[in-house]
């Protein structure tokens, strides 16, 4: 993936704290567990610390997801906003293996000084996908007795209350005849 690649050469050259920023805008896609993004945008700012590159990106990105309630297909955008360290595996200056103490849960710049975002943005999206995916907030959602989608189709189906709490339903009743 180009769009998420960035050559970080010179800016391993420069001193602490030099940035370079970046407009990313790509048709490539994130595979995210069986969901996969269409279309990335956003920005990205590469600093170089004492340690490597810090990447912080903002990306955008278009997903269809599957509406809980209904089932029907909806398109969605999902912000991922995040920072991580990138350390070289080889000195930019002699060509050298760098050891790394911090090597457990950490992002690599490539031998070829190469920045790759993309199994951080994979991550990172991941994270922002919805955990309930609702294609709108007045979703009405799918008959439990027919299972007709009743946000195209008006259901004649009885509403049947069935709930541990439903019982207490009789006690409302009985108070409003009491008053």
């Amino acid at each position: 993936m180009d769009g998420l690649e960035f050559n970080v050469s010179t800016l391993l050259r420069q001193d602490v704290g030099v940035f370079t920023d970046h407009v990313v805008e790509t048709a490539d896609s994130l595979d995210l567990d069986g969901l996969v993004t269409r279309h990335i945008a956003g920005r990205i700012r590469l600093t170089r610390t004492n340690f490597g590159v810090l990447a912080h990106a903002r990306l955008d990105t278009a997903l269809d997801l599957e509406c809980d309630r209904c089932l029907d297909q909806y398109e969605t955008h999902v912000l991922a906003d995040f920072s991580e360290e990138y350390l070289p595996v080889i000195d930019v200056s002699t060509g050298r293996p760098v050891q790394s103490e911090r090597s457990d849960e950490t992002f690599f710049i490539s031998p070829n000084h190469i920045v790759d975002l993309t199994e951080a943005a994979r991550q990172y999206t991941l994270l922002a996908v919805p955990m309930h995916r609702i294609c709108r907030n007045d979703c009405r959602g799918l008959c439990a007795i027919c299972g007709v989608n009743k946000n195209t189709t008006n259901c004649t189906c009885a509403v049947v209350l069935d709930s541990p709490l439903s019982a207490l339903a009789v006690l409302l009743t009985d108070a409003d005849k009491e008053s």
